[in-house]
């Protein structure tokens, strides 16, 4: 199979998602971005029409040419945004310990029904055929929240699923060579081999074995990638008036999960790349000539200054504010530092110092919320953050978000419990972080 039919299909389902007058334009755009931000290997060993793994670079879109090119436009599109949605919602690095079947299971009952049902085989998985039956009781619920509904004995029992179509063996065997990873559908014993469906049909099942081709890859590295690629997405479907994914929040929230105590490590590599003064010490000795121990070694003292912006609007209660003004005191201390600090809830209040030693923080007002004339109020004192630590409940305006773009300069949204992650929250240099038992 030469090049071009290799692409055959490829690059039709690519021109009905990129053409405008394309029924599919507007839902699968955002999906033709992603794709663009992905290397495509075209190999005809792969077990189900695609698949996706993580290199050391970034994703690959995996497609299997003699099974991708036997569908029509509706399922190339399914197949698609179901690759597509494995990437954006960190499906890759999310297995972590689990058990891997399981998850498969779970993953795709989570992203299936967000695919219009059309688009992808009657027997893939979703809660309507989900080995726990309880799950048709739970929609849109997170691929851990269908993981934990697993027991062993459902696995074990498990059969090929139908998705209580009522499809006859001769109508279901026209889906044959329909992406597997979708399916998920393996009797007892099998893992990512060809299996039967019920009709006797043959038809290749693929549990996302290709995902373990980068499983030495560090988590931190695959969310970071993931998150400016579906940041560059996001911004592209906007710009040529796509439509969103209706689960964008969730794959926002999906790629914050994890960070509740590592948004530390976050600031400490914001100090570690400014410059730098250095003075001189008797207790160090010089670099250059060791032996000299008349000349005084050098100590790098980092210039970092770090706005803290808090919001002390009537919507943060006190346990709340507790929670979050306990973690700015503790970035004091971690850091040896001084922070300058500004309580607003529509004006803000005069900027105060936090030191090491700093305790406790009085509260100074509570009443509405707009948090951006904070900035104003640091420019008014002559301070220029490095970075700006905005502690809020994330009930605010878009245009109030936006306003944090303006200075240019990093921001981190720090999310109390109960609180929520606005998509505005992780555009350019902003991250919204979601302390340990927010709204995911």
């Amino acid at each position: 199979m030469n090049r071009i039919e290799q692409r055959k299909a490829f690059d039709e389902a690519l021109a009905a998602m990129s053409v405008s007058s394309s029924p599919y334009f507007k839902d699968y755009v955002y999906y033709l971005h992603l794709i663009a931000l992905c290397k495509v290997n075209f190999r005809e060993d792969l077990q189900a029409p695609a698949g996706v793994s993580f290199s050391g670079y970034g994703y690959i879109l995996h497609i299997n040419p003699l099974q991708f090119n036997k569908l029509g436009i509706p399922h190339t599109l399914g197949v698609l945004k179901h690759e597509m949605e494995h990437i954006s919602l960190g499906h890759l690095i999310r297995v972590e310990e689990r058990d891997f079947r399981k998850f498969n299971y779970a993953a795709d009952c989570a992203l299936n029904q967000y695919i219009q049902k059309d688009h992808l085989p009657t027997w893939v998985i979703r809660p309507e055929n989900y080995p726990n039956k309880e799950a048709i009781k739970h929609p849109l619920q997170t691929a851990e929240f269908y993981y934990d509904m697993l027991e062993n004995e459902d696995m074990e029992d498990e059969q090929e699923p139908q998705a209580g179509s009522g499809q006859s063996g001769e109508q279901e065997g026209e889906n044959d060579g329909t992406d597997g990873d979708t399916s998920q559908g393996q009797k007892q014993g099998q893992s990512g081999n060809s299996s039967e469906d019920a009709s006797g049909n043959g038809k290749l099942v693929d549990d996302h074995d290709v995902w373990k081709e980068g499983q030495n890859a560090d988590p931190d590295a695959v969310r970071e990638v993931t998150k400016k690629m579906v940041e560059k997405a996001a911004e592209a479907t906007t710009k040529s008036r796509g439509n969103l994914p209706a689960n964008y929040n969730q794959i926002i929230d999906n790629l914050s999960r994890g960070k509740e105590v590592s948004w530390q490590k976050v600031v400490k590599n914001i100090i570690g790349s400014k410059r730098a003064n250095r003075r001189r010490t008797i207790k160090r000795r010089d670099r250059r000539n060791p032996g000299a121990e008349w000349i005084k070694g050098k100590i790098v003292n980092r210039i970092f200054e770090l706005g803290v912006i808090s919001d002390v609007s009537g919507s943060v209660n006190d346990n709340n504010q507790k929670e979050l003004w306990g973690e700015v005191i503790n970035v004091a201390k971690t850091f040896e530092t001084s922070l300058s600090l500004v309580q607003v809830d529509t004006q803000p209040c005069p900027v105060e110092t936090l030191t090491p030693s700093t305790t406790m923080i009085k509260r100074k007002a509570c009443g509405g919320t707009i948090l951006h004339p904070a900035i104003e109020q640091f420019a008014r004192d002559k301070i220029k953050p490095d970075c700006y630590l905005v502690t809020t409940d994330g009930y605010l305006s878009t245009h109030d978000v936006n306003k944090f773009l303006e200075p240019n300069v990093p921001v981190i949204w720090l999310i109390n419990t109960g609180g929520q992650v606005m998509p505005e929250m992780n555009k350019g240099k902003m991250r919204a972080i979601l302390l340990k038992g927010g709204k995911k």
